[in-house]
């Protein structure tokens, strides 16, 4: 449409009994013919003014199919220009339903301006096609295109006779151009008065938009966020434009003629909805959608208020718009906990990292990786009983030197980094895009970096210290980085996040995944039935607060396309946890020897079972809202979980096609009796069948392969997509590696034997004799190693039976007793109100300051 220079403003005078439509006036008055340079531009469809019904009260759809209770408030799928709702939808408030305002019908009415305007007989429009009628303005309810201002004061006194010009008249004009109306130029408005006489209108015209017919659309199905070329094919394609929708992304015309428009654009399926908290609406990806094309007469680009979709010439020949794992697994990215992290058996090594689900996951959807910085804090469980009991319990994974240049019991620091999938000795980064880090929760999440506890702590609003037991201090020396406004994290997460300065969640909207693993809820609930604590633990008002204010910021994050949610795993199927026979009852750490958990701070009683189950499936609930509100997959780690128990995994030698065994929520013990070829190793022939490691909380590399796979199809499922999960060859190739399952430790058992007295006084009377104290061990990652090496190595008494005594009694017990006696949470994160003090809901409800 050519530039339009406005006519000059006039003031209008209508003498007595006089009849004309004033153009200038029409013009001024009516946006759309300014706009179109005096054109009025209708179409078959739609209009610029909305008309009632009222035989029509309008109807309730559900997008769904069905009513869910409880489900995401979601806007329909609908073809739009922009984010606003579609013609006719409005949210209804109680739920996701939608009212189709049947009770409206769309117009094109022009609203001409002069004098005498009552005497029109009829309006005619050159050409044919076109029917006009006369319509009260009251029968107008609104206006798509809103009319220019208008004065309302009377005219100016008329030379000579004393008396106002009577105000100017207004007349309202529906068109409807029918669809065998020609496009045509320029058609000729004329106005038949009542006594006879006509008036052709010069300056303003109509003009009839092409109604043209599509046949096809090629290709008819593509991937969201992949580049291509689109055409659209038929007849009359006269002057096409292409506005969208909303599932269309930078979309440009390559090539259009009377019949084929060709677009490069790339597509996705959004969806808005609404953050039930906050109200905050916000488009996130479907996993598929039909994306009905928007390709109209481009002169009704002049209408910009108008959604263009009544327009199409396609109607429902949409494109389907199918998921795209390549776009997926370009870059995805992480915030979680030590689940995620690799943490196995009580320490962290880069072997268990790489082979942690995130990366099984990533590498079985194509992926190049995650940067993560590898650690290394241990040894572990396994390598410290493995080390000194190698004749009974085969050899450790990383066998432990003690003493000397070549000591590596406990390395504190990054030791390299994976990046692309390489894995680079001695690099690191502090912004990774796998930002999970053993004992994170979401609060870490939003405010813990890899140097400051709460880089938003300040004076005024700190972060407050759990009540700490004497002799359960933080271990200062533990502190790689430095943190000027507070306390610093746990080595894990400094390590983890390389000292960096930014959160995880900051790491993400950097580094702009397009994939992610999210799952930090665990240390929420699950780190207080390791510390056997319920009620004076769980903050469930904070759990809330920062896993959807956590997933608030990655919807804003749009690059983002997917993702994938973990739930929290059963609290009766953690290994760790094993009910006590005596008094007091309840489930106790697996460690604890009959009568040792004498107090019920050590025990859960049914009471707090109950509480802390109830609060896992609360949780449960919520995350399941948040993945749905997102357009993540999200994996139910209840049903998951027991699944395993119940059923268990085959184990299946691939060169027999036997089942060896069935893989279950257990910590392997010597339960087979296999060939040690068909094992892999020469430490024996008895194996495992177990997918948790000895510090009963954390997976083996068995159970992450497990993992993998049920997450692997979560998102097939979610997605509709056929990412290849563990094959059963795999499985078993796991389970050959798992070093645990292997050659087991019935760790149980191990931590159960009762001390042999005889041994113990001796032992004691020669560490007495060489001035030797033992150790305090207070840390899982460090276990007294060396200390332990020491004494075993001065101490001989004969039995046999020193070093496994003192590894146990020693080291061992001490570390897993270290957990238990750890206050959980060790920080506490009020909101506002609460001035950094940890709050809790006592039985009765009530909201009570920590003790």
């Amino acid at each position: 449409m050519q530039k339009c220079i406005p006519p000059t403003p006039r003031e209008l005078v209508c003498a007595p009994g006089a009849k004309r439509v004033d153009e200038i006036a029409t013009r001024l008055f009516n946006t759309v013919l300014e706009r179109g340079c005096g054109r009025f531009v209708i179409h078959t469809f739609g209009g610029n003014a909305t008309f009632d019904r009222p035989d029509f009260d309008g109807a309730f759809i559900d997008p769904f199919g069905e009513r869910h209770d409880g489900q995401v408030p979601v806007e329909p799928d609908l073809p739009r220009n922009d984010d606003s709702p579609g013609p006719g939808a409005d949210l209804v408030p109680d739920g996701p339903r939608f009212r189709v305002d049947g009770g409206s019908e769309q117009a094109w009415v022009l609203a001409l301006v002069g004098c005498g305007l009552g005497a029109i007989d009829r309006v005619e429009v050159s050409g044919g096609g076109v029917a006009t009628a006369r319509v009260d303005e009251t029968a107008i309810t609104s206006w798509l295109v809103p009319l220019s201002p208008a004065s309302e004061r009377a005219g100016p006194r008329l030379p000579g006779l004393g008396a106002r010009a009577p105000k100017a008249d207004k007349a309202f004009f529906r068109f409807d151009a029918t669809r065998a109306a020609q496009p045509a130029t320029d058609r000729t408005i004329t106005v038949r008065w009542n006594d006879g006489s006509t008036q052709v209108l010069k300056q303003t015209l109509v003009t009839v938009a092409r109604n043209g017919s599509g046949r096809a659309v090629a290709p008819a199905s593509l991937r969201w966020e992949e580049e291509t070329s689109v055409r659209f094919t038929g007849t009359r394609l006269g002057n096409p434009a292409f506005d969208g929708p909303a599932c269309v992304e930078d979309a440009r015309v390559v090539s259009s003629s009377e019949t084929a428009l060709e677009i490069a654009t790339t597509m996705f399926c959004p969806r808005v909805v609404v953050d039930p908290e906050t109200g905050e609406r916000a488009t996130v990806n479907a996993p598929e959608c039909r994306c009905t094309p928007t390709v109209y007469d481009r002169l009704l680009s002049i209408y910009h208020e108008l959604p263009k979709h009544p327009f199409a010439y396609f109607g429902a020949n949409g494109v389907a718009v199918t998921p795209n794992l390549d776009y997926l697994a370009s870059r995805p990215g992480l915030i979680g906990d030590s689940l995620s992290h690799g943490f196995y058996g009580g320490a962290l090594k880069p072997q268990a990292q790489l082979w942690a689900y995130p990366h099984l996951v990533a590498a079985q959807m194509g992926s190049e990786g995650m940067s993560q910085n590898m650690v290394r804090l241990g040894p572990g469980l396994e390598d410290a009983i493995k080390s000194f009991l190698e004749g009974e319990y085969g050899p450790p994974p990383d066998r432990v030197i003690v003493g000397g240049e070549d000591d590596n019991t406990e390395q504190r620091e990054v030791v390299g980094l994976v990046q692309d999938g390489q894995f680079v000795i001695g690099g690191q980064t502090d912004t990774p895009s796998h930002a999970g880090a053993a004992g994170m929760d979401y609060t870490n999440v939003l405010r813990t970096s890899g140097r400051c506890l709460d880089e938003s702590a300040t004076a005024a609003d700190p972060v407050a210290t759990f009540p700490v037991a004497p002799g359960d201090e933080p271990d200062e020396s533990k502190n790689l980085c430095s943190c000027p406004s507070g306390p610093e994290p746990v080595l894990e997460m400094q390590l983890a996040l390389a000292c960096g300065a930014k959160t995880p969640i900051e790491i993400m909207e950097e580094v702009r995944p397009t994939f992610v693993f999210a799952s930090a809820a665990g240390n929420h609930f699950l780190s207080c039935a390791v510390h056997t604590k319920a009620r004076d633990c769980i903050e469930m008002e904070r759990f809330f607060r920062d896993s959807s204010e956590t997933f608030r910021r990655l919807r804003r994050i749009d690059s983002i396309r997917g993702g994938i949610v973990f739930g929290v795993p059963p609290l009766a199927l953690l290994p760790w946890l094993d009910r006590q026979s005596v008094s007091p009852s309840g489930l106790r750490a697996f460690f604890k020897r009959d009568g040792e958990a004498d107090t019920a701070g050590e025990v859960l009683d049914g009471d707090e079972e109950a509480f802390l189950t109830a609060r896992i499936a609360e949780a449960n609930a919520h995350l399941r809202a948040l993945a749905e509100l997102n357009g993540y997959a999200y994996v139910d780690a209840d049903t998951t979980f027991r699944s395993i128990q119940e059923d268990g995994v085959p184990i299946v030698d691939p060169a027999s096609g036997e089942t060896i065994c069935r893989a279950t929520t257990v910590i392997p013990t010597e339960t087979l009796d296999r060939d040690g070829a068909l094992l892999g190793h020469n430490a024996g022939d008895d194996a495992g069948c177990g997918i948790f490691s000895l510090d009963g909380i954390h997976p083996n590399e068995l159970g992450h392969a497990v993992m993998a796979n049920e997450i692997i199809a979560g998102i097939n499922e979610a997605y509709g997509l056929d990412v290849p999960q563990l094959a059963a060859d795999e499985i078993f190739a796991a389970w050959q590696r798992d070093s645990l399952n292997q050659d087991p430790v019935d760790i149980a058992a191990f931590t159960h034997e009762v001390v042999d007295l005889g041994c113990v006084a001796t032992l004691a009377l020669e560490l007495g004799a060489l001035g030797i104290t033992a150790p305090v061990c207070a840390a899982t990652t460090s276990l007294c190693l060396e200390s332990v090496a020491l004494l075993g190595a001065t101490a001989v008494t004969g039995s046999g039976c020193a070093v496994e005594v003192l590894l146990r009694e020693l080291a061992i017990r001490p570390a897993l007793d270290a957990i238990v006696r750890q206050p959980a949470p060790a920080f506490c994160w009020g909101g506002p109100e609460d001035r950094g003090e940890c709050r809790f809901r006592n039985a009765d409800g009530e909201r009570v300051v920590a003790p």
